[in-house]
């Protein structure tokens, strides 16, 4: 498997998770 594509994909779905996670208590 291509790890830096694995590796890319994984990071931006947990920097998307924080993001959402974030922004519930804020509201």
């Amino acid at each position: 498997p291509n790890w830096t594509a694995v590796g890319v994909t994984w990071l931006a779905g947990f920097d998307f998770e924080i993001k959402v996670i974030a922004r519930i208590p804020a509201q």
